[in-house]
């Protein structure tokens, strides 16, 4: 996304409101910490970024650090940027299990209209991923289910 090259917040940056406060709780969950598919872990290990997976009840996720924000945003930038999880190559369009497809609107680069203006690959490109992502967390709930949870 062209717009996000001359942007001072750097979405996951100290200065940003955006996803960095957004996953900001007392007390990390599945909606506010980042689940990782198979995919994104291997992608990411292979990268070299073991130390950025946390995994906790036979489920992996971004780590955090001990004030909740990702453990892979360091000296101000993203270290696993090249392989980084699906859900931030979407931002700032976001899959909420509750809304559906949203927009962060603490972004201040882009805007609804914002997504008409995508060429056609693009658009693609993101639905793609935000149906690769709903359909993980379509497995997962029936995972879920079928656990008894």
């Amino acid at each position: 996304m062209n717009k996000c090259k001359d942007c001072k917040n750097k979405c996951c940056g100290s200065k940003f409101l955006g996803l960095k406060e957004s996953f900001k709780y007392p007390k990390p969950d599945l909606f506010c910490q980042l689940l990782l598919s198979q995919e994104e872990v291997d992608r990411i290990v292979e990268y070299g970024g073991k130390d950025f997976i946390e995994h906790r009840d036979g489920k992996s996720y971004i780590a955090l650090n001990p004030d909740n924000s990702c453990k892979a945003f360091t000296n101000g930038k993203c270290a696993i940027y090249d392989v980084k999880p699906d859900v931030c190559n979407l931002y700032p369009y976001f899959f909420d299990p509750f809304c559906g497809i949203v927009l962060d609107k603490n972004c201040e680069k882009y805007g609804v209209e914002d997504f008409n203006e995508l060429t056609k690959e693009e658009r693609l490109r993101i639905f793609d991923i935000l149906k690769k992502r709903l359909e993980f967390f379509e497995e997962e709930e029936l995972n879920k289910n079928d656990e008894g949870e």
